[in-house]
């Protein structure tokens, strides 16, 4: 296990550098979201039927609050005169939709970390098809609707 990134840490870690306080329910949320695009990219290109569903499911959250909480973090830190790493990070004038900052954060560590993530995705993989040559009900992807 020496050296296996932790993707929850490490995506924690991104948005409390960001300055997204943990005792907001949108940092639970955002977490979430950006573990959800980083396994399944193309969920991104759909935010509002293929991540928010999911982090409702999962976090046990009616959709269009847990939308709210997001947006809410993004504003809280936006609106800090101090939040330098975040537009820096950014490199905008205007605040970021939850999609773009969800698909910014997911598409970096996708970059930095792909091989780690290939090869959870193959694991994950090899386990569903052992599973189900055992005729066991499985999901099909980390983090696909469940």
């Amino acid at each position: 296990k020496y050296g296996k990134i932790n993707m929850r840490l490490l995506v924690s870690g991104i948005l409390s550098e960001l300055g997204i306080p943990i005792h907001m329910s949108g940092y639970r949320y955002l977490r979430e979201a950006i573990l959800i695009a980083i396994y399944n990219p193309d969920a991104i290109d759909n935010i509002t039927k293929e991540i928010y569903p999911v982090v409702e499911k999962h976090l046990k959250v009616q959709r269009s609050s847990a939308e709210r909480s997001m947006r809410h973090a993004i504003e809280t830190v936006w609106d800090k005169s101090d939040s330098v790493y975040f537009r820096l990070y950014f490199k905008r004038k205007k605040k970021p939709s939850n999609s773009l900052f969800i698909s910014t954060i997911s598409k970096d560590i996708r970059f930095y970390y792909r091989e780690e993530i290939e090869n959870e995705i193959r694991i994950a993989e090899s386990c569903r098809k052992y599973l189900k040559s055992k005729k066991t009900k499985i999901n099909k992807k980390p983090y696909s609707k469940i």
